[in-house]
């Protein structure tokens, strides 16, 4: 499972260490570094107002993304540089996994966000995914969490 956090460590925050986020993206473990991160970014779209989400690959919490970080470093593989949300990456530059062949180039656009709230009315803990499968998300706290519309 360590492999996972070495991976997919480009697209955490080493500067977090705060309380733990109020949500997080949970993504399959087969996820390549540039399909996570750009689910990443199509998460942080959908809610505008999440500055940090945690990040789950298969069942190994990887650490939290925050929104300064991916601004200031931009997202592998998306075609992001530094500073720039999906702007062409500076001549010269590739991110990591560019030249596997296993990619196309671009950055993926078929995510679509599917986000669950904390049963409990209470908490305001989300669970964003881009997949359903047997294992729902639950709330560490309160257990059962509801699709959102």
């Amino acid at each position: 499972m360590a492999r996972h956090h070495r991976l997919f460590a480009l697209l955490v925050d080493p500067a977090d260490a705060g309380a733990p986020p109020p949500a997080c993206l949970g993504l399959p473990g087969d996820m390549s570094l540039s399909q996570a991160a750009a689910a990443l970014a199509a998460a942080l779209n959908e809610v505008p107002a999440l500055e940090r989400l945690g990040l789950r690959i298969g069942d190994e919490t990887i650490g939290v993304a925050t929104r300064a970080h991916v601004a200031v470093h931009g997202l592998p593989g998306t075609g992001g540089s530094p500073g720039q949300d999906n702007g062409a990456r500076p001549h010269g530059t590739r991110g990591p996994g560019a030249g596997d062949g296993a990619t196309l180039p671009g950055t993926p656009t078929d995510f679509e966000i599917i986000r669950f709230r904390c049963a409990d009315a209470s908490c305001d803990r989300l669970e964003l995914r881009i997949h359903v499968d047997d294992d729902l998300p639950a709330c560490p706290e309160h257990g059962s969490m509801e699709l959102m519309p």
